[in-house]
């Protein structure tokens, strides 16, 4: 069994998913067509390919998330703050 895509790929949203999931997609198929018949190596080549990647986009979406969240935090300090006048 393999995975593919977002299941293969767990990280906040950065807008990497669908990109990911088709080079996935294309990856596996070119290591079947590469091993036909011998499902260990083609799953195996397919892997190691996927996982550098798939490690680089999760940690780059955590990256984005980090600072989505700060950029948010700080906003939300700068308004609670001001003085609201009626």
């Amino acid at each position: 069994m393999t995975l593919l895509g977002d299941a293969a790929h767990l990280a906040p949203p950065a807008g990497e998913s669908a990109n990911l999931a088709l080079l996935d997609g294309a990856e596996l198929g070119q290591a079947i067509a590469a091993h036909p018949g011998d499902i260990e190596t083609e799953l195996a080549t397919y892997e190691a390919a996927m996982s550098p990647r798939g490690t680089q986009a999760a940690k780059e979406g955590h990256e984005m998330l980090a600072l989505l969240l700060r950029a948010r935090t700080t906003c939300t300090r700068r308004f609670l703050s001001r003085e609201v006048g009626t």
